[in-house]
């Protein structure tokens, strides 16, 4: 219920549609530049609602304030989480008050993560994030204000409340949260591809800002 309660904070709020429509690839299977539509785990009918309400910001909110967002959240959190194994949290054991020392502990800790995915991976486990639940209990565990929607503020005040519950400690202490299982495709038919080396290298740094600014503006525009 954890992961489908963050999944509503997350379409409800007006800050990510943007960042839902540029990622989102309805065109290609296998993606070099966004996540396939059909590799986020909704049905056909979905997809096809999804992908005429967000040819814009009005369809989107309509369609969100006719059906909400649970059916959706069925699909994406619910019952991918009861086909689970298991759901776990990875902490740190100590947190260094030294800067230095505590972005190394990070590093460290990531480090082990990758680790812990590439073992289950290899034992023909598939293991998925679940940092949506994280980050808004992050952001009402410490009352940020991360949307202008203060009903959506209030909402993750109340999923740190509950997921503090489960796990018994401050959101402020896990660093990962995921779920493990037997996946049910061994092979993904639809996946996220690198992008080419010519489009990873950048001449001149004024590229990079120039191309970072239009996608700010053109963010801006669409909200």
């Amino acid at each position: 219920w954890l992961s489908a309660k963050a999944t509503d904070i997350r379409l409800r709020a007006p800050e990510t549609y943007s960042i839902h429509k540029n990622v989102i690839d309805f065109g290609r299977d296998h993606s070099p530049d966004g996540i396939p539509a059909r590799a986020i785990g909704l049905n056909r009918a979905t997809l096809a609602i999804m992908r005429w309400a967000m040819q814009s910001y009005r369809r989107f909110q309509m369609l969100i304030r006719l059906v909400g967002t649970w059916g959706v959240a069925a699909q994406l959190d619910l019952l991918p989480c009861w086909a689970s194994a298991a759901f776990f949290t990875m902490r740190l054991t100590s947190t260094s008050p030294s800067l230095k020392e505590h972005t190394l502990q990070l590093l460290k800790a990531g480090q082990n993560i990758q680790r812990f995915w590439l073992e289950a991976s290899r034992l023909g486990l598939a293991m998925q994030p679940a940092l949506a639940v994280l980050a808004f209990s992050h952001y009402g565990d410490c009352k940020l204000d991360f949307t202008i929607k203060q009903s959506l503020c209030r909402k993750s005040r109340k999923l740190a409340t509950a997921l503090k519950k489960i796990i018994g400690v401050n959101t402020e202490e896990v660093i990962f949260l995921g779920r493990i299982g037997e996946p049910y495709l061994r092979l993904p038919l639809y996946r996220s591809t690198r992008r080419g080396l010519t489009q990873l290298i950048t001449r001149n740094i004024m590229d990079i800002n120039d191309r970072s600014h239009s996608n700010v503006i053109r963010s801006e525009r669409e909200l």
